[in-house]
């Protein structure tokens, strides 16, 4: 794409400045696509982590493993979550443990929420204890952030355009 953005400045306006121009937007594009798709990724799985959360806890608590419960989500959450789940099952059944495989999804889809249920899978683990109590605490907990977040982005976005209002005055 720079190649030919850059080519056809050069073409059309016979100008080595737009050349350079068009060799530097055919990068800048690419790379913002790519930005732009994986930013809307995380935030779809942020979304639906909670609910994710609270498919497994009702499986375990219906009497299922945890892996059966990743299994539910993973087939009936839509994606990204649901593929995310797919791959951490599929590193579970080549031979990966468990806990390697949720660190491995930690990595994969960098989100505080998400370091919070590994993070819980792998201490109810090794002292054992009441995964489906835990998870529908983080799964409230995720929502009651969700929602608070919301709520900041209402309440600040009449000072944020007021201040944009502010700086554009002197130029208008």
């Amino acid at each position: 794409l720079a190649s030919i953005l850059g080519y056809g400045a050069l073409l059309i306006t016979k100008s080595p400045l737009a050349a350079v121009g068009g060799v530097l937007f055919g990068l800048a594009v690419p790379t913002f696509v790519v930005w732009r798709a994986r930013s809307k990724r995380f935030y779809l799985f942020a979304s639906q982590l909670p609910d994710a959360l609270t498919m497994m806890k009702n499986s375990l608590q219906a009497g299922h493993t945890l892996d059966r419960a990743m299994l539910a989500v993973a087939e009936e959450m839509p994606d990204p979550i649901a593929e995310e789940f797919r791959i951490t099952l599929s590193e579970i059944n080549m031979g990966m443990s468990q806990d390697d495989a949720l660190q491995n999804l930690a990595r994969r889809m960098p989100n505080e929420d998400l370091d919070l249920f590994v993070t819980a899978v792998l201490i109810q683990g090794d002292i054992g204890g009441d995964l489906s109590s835990v998870l529908e605490k983080i799964a409230q907990t995720i929502r009651e952030r969700i929602q608070i977040r919301n709520e900041l982005g209402a309440l600040t976005a009449q000072g944020k355009m007021s201040g944009i209002m502010v700086a554009a005055l002197p130029v208008l």
